[in-house]
């Protein structure tokens, strides 16, 4: 098989997989509100149930890009998709609220596996991988979109059982279809030239630049978890026109064309000064989302959306950059786990801040932890040009 046929495989199967992952994560937010009322629970309690699948969803990164090293094929991302589809069967026919807290950890277990897996197989696998990586995260992206109107649609129509069956059974038909689609690469492919400053390839890990980039990752994490749990209820209190799903998956629509124009801007300018536009611009709206409602929300909303997902693939770029590809893999890992298993301690405190406080003080709160990230993205930066200067001379 040609390269570009191989190249091709990999970004079909990255990019269902990454579409997949964000669907079975985030669909239960949403199905919480209308749970809630059928179990006549606190929507705030449901919510908490998230906990455990994000948490593995985050710390079962690490392994996964260890193994994902070791194993630099599909099968990675067809065992996650497999695993993701067995816990939204166990959701489905939940009685109990401790049986969705298991359903969706199984779904965090399965789903951790994606981010270190595909991104490294993007990043060896694929020529341009900044532009992949922005097509890639279009994916990724829709899911996060069309997951809270999916799920209300599908939950008002047919029941929230049903609703988990019907997005299992896709991902499991994926997984099956690639079964006999092997992917392999033989050696990792160098990037075409590009105008950005290229630096060379890191010899080690742990430098300073990838310390403190994991300090924004970790930061970013927070911050992404925080809103996405809590946007489904901000627009079921604050928007009335529409449903609270389709509003949420409305506010989430921009941050799909952002990533691609991330991944296209990475490939012409630095990664890190696109990263450090793209998280200063997201501040603002996220402030004004703490007292907005109506069609204002939903615009405010919608920008930060745009630009604090359009941020992936700049990140994921300099991750690369910044990481051995023997070690891709792991440094992924290392980067989701801190995002995504780090960032889950944030649902707790959501859920405390929403019961005790209100929807302000948590917006009020994500918008202080943003503000933090973009002072940390400024030495992401300085040390960025620091690492290329340095390479690119030896």
């Amino acid at each position: 098989m040609s390269s570009s046929s191989m190249e091709r495989r990999i970004l079909v199967l990255t990019s269902l997989a990454h579409l997949f992952t964000h669907l079975m994560m985030l669909v239960y937010p949403t199905i919480a509100v209308v749970q809630a009322k059928e179990w006549g629970m606190d929507v705030a309690d449901l919510l908490s149930l998230t906990f455990p699948g994000f948490l593995l969803y985050g710390l079962g990164s690490l392994p996964a890009g260890y193994w994902s090293d070791r194993n630099q094929g599909g099968v990675p991302l067809i065992i996650g998709l497999l695993g993701m589809a067995g816990g939204a069967f166990v959701c489905s026919v939940a009685d109990q609220p401790w049986e969705i807290a298991f359903g969706l950890g199984i779904i965090g277990l399965f789903g951790s596996i994606y981010h270190p897996a595909g991104l490294g197989l993007i990043s060896r696998g694929v020529k341009r991988s900044a532009w992949a990586l922005g097509i890639n995260g279009v994916f990724g992206s829709g899911a996060v979109a069309i997951a809270p109107a999916l799920a209300e649609i599908l939950s008002e129509w047919v029941g929230w059982r049903t609703t988990w069956i019907i997005i299992a059974v896709p991902a499991l038909i994926v997984a099956v279809v690639f079964l006999f689609l092997p992917i392999r690469i033989d050696s990792a492919p160098q990037d075409e030239p590009s105008t950005s400053p290229e630096p060379a390839e890191a010899t080690r890990l742990w430098t300073p630049s990838f310390v403190i980039l994991c300090i924004a990752m970790t930061l970013g994490g927070i911050a992404y978890r925080g809103n996405s749990i809590i946007l489904p209820t901000l627009m079921n209190e604050r928007v009335s026109f529409i449903g609270h799903g389709v509003a949420t998956s409305i506010t989430y629509a921009f941050a799909m064309i952002m990533n691609y124009l991330s991944g296209r801007l990475s490939e012409r300018y630095s990664p890190s000064i696109v990263f450090l536009y793209l998280v200063s611009l997201s501040l603002p709206p996220l402030i004004l989302t703490a007292w907005l409602s109506g069609i204002p929300l939903l615009l405010v909303a919608a920008i930060y959306g745009g630009f604090a997902l359009g941020t992936q693939p700049a990140e994921n770029t300099i991750v690369a950059q910044l990481s051995p590809k023997r070690l891709r893999g792991v440094a992924y890992g290392f980067k989701f786990m801190l995002a995504f298993g780090v960032g889950a301690l944030v649902i707790p405190v959501v859920s405390h801040l929403l019961k005790n406080y209100g929807l302000e003080t948590v917006q009020l709160t994500m918008a202080g932890v943003v503000g933090m990230l973009v002072l940390v993205v400024v030495a992401v930066h300085q040390r960025h040009k620091t690492h290329a200067a340095e390479t690119t001379s030896s």
